[in-house]
């Protein structure tokens, strides 16, 4: 077997709140850990991870090096590691598709489209190649990627564990109400558009005594706009609470506060918020798209229909019903032992033997 004594990462963009970059993190820990040397290089990078990085440019293989390429969206990055002689992995964490993003933000949507071309590009110039969710694996199968693993997130929680509440988030609490929340950057193919569709039909129609939580940072201004502007439409502006971005602190108080958590995004490689759902205790209500129905694993509840009055009966079923809830719990924390850190990390050293032998 090689011996290794580095193994550093590649990442186009490191953000402490994407679930890529705190997967990047959550990797340099462990490999630390084993006793490797390990750093994470960008290309860019927001101002809580300066500290966390290095200007991909200025690295240079050593022959004990292995190399974990991030693949989430077109970046130079991609072309760089590519041509990099060392032993090397590529991690895929699938790309939005363009389409969701044209409408609102070319720029984005060119940078997505270049990252799906420039994928093609990329078979065969890793040793291995690894999706993050069964779903993408099978992605770069269709392809024709070869030497194919699973490595799910490797999920921690730290960042909502044994916290106190935030006093701005209690002052947003109305009691007897009942909190329907959703956590994820605010983007077209979340589709925040439709929660606030399904929340009207049950604000409206079943129980007034409710509030939608939205929480997450907002880049795409037009896409926010709309999403205020139907706010408006539907007479929700006391209903409805977009947070931008929050602190781990803040994070906690609304999981805590939320007595469903309710997705309808469209377009996801694997699906961390759900998780942190179910991990809060949280019954878990979303559509069944993409990576969504693998990561939760037959546990929550599941629709294939936007079907917005429907939908708003299904929440009201799960919040009227205690026994219901306490199963969807109950099947929702046997999902999560999939997710053990040791059976990551099995998983994880079997592919470290096969790139060090």
């Amino acid at each position: 077997m090689k011996k290794i004594k580095a193994i550093n990462q590649f990442v186009p963009a490191l953000e402490k709140c994407d679930a890529i970059g705190n997967y990047a993190l959550a990797l340099q820990k462990y490999f630390k850990k084993l006793g490797y040397l390990s750093d994470i290089y960008t290309h860019t990078y927001d101002e809580d991870c300066r500290n966390d990085r290095i200007d991909y440019e200025i690295y240079k293989p050593g022959p004990e090096d292995l190399l974990f390429y991030h693949h989430s969206i077109g970046s130079p990055i991609a072309d760089y590691v590519s041509q990099l002689d060392c032993a090397k992995a590529m991690i895929y964490h699938n790309i939005t598709p363009a389409r969701f993003y044209a409408p609102y933000c070319p720029s984005i949507a060119n940078i997505l489209k270049n990252g799906r071309e420039g994928l093609k590009r990329l078979k065969n110039r890793f040793l291995i190649n690894i999706g993050d969710s069964g779903y993408n694996t099978e992605e770069l199968k269709d392809l024709g990627f070869k030497n194919l693993y699973t490595l799910p997130i490797l999920l921690s929680f730290e960042n909502l564990n044994d916290r106190s509440f935030d006093k701005s988030v209690l002052k947003k609490i109305i009691k007897k109400s009942k909190n329907i929340l959703f956590v994820g950057r605010i983007v077209p193919n979340k589709k925040i558009t439709d929660l606030v569709k399904a929340f009207y039909f049950y604000n409206k129609f079943i129980n007034n005594d409710s509030h939608l939580f939205i929480v997450g940072d907002n880049k795409i201004k037009i896409y926010a706009a709309e999403i205020k502007l139907l706010i408006d439409y539907l007479s929700l502006g006391d209903k409805v609470t977009l947070t931008g971005k929050v602190s781990d602190r803040q994070l906690y108080s609304y999981y805590k506060i939320a007595d469903i958590f309710l997705c309808m995004s469209e377009h996801e490689g694997f699906g961390l918020p759900p998780l942190e759902a179910m991990h809060m205790q949280v019954p878990v209500i979303a559509y069944g798209s993409t990576a969504i129905t693998e990561t939760l694993g037959g546990s929550g509840i599941l629709f294939t229909r936007k079907d917005y009055p429907r939908i708003a009966e299904l929440i009201n079923l799960v919040l009227t019903d205690s026994d219901l809830k306490a199963d969807i719990i109950s099947g929702q924390n046997e999902r999560l032992s999939y997710f053990s850190r040791e059976n990551f990390e099995e998983k994880l050293n079997h592919i470290l033997n096969i790139l060090g032998s």
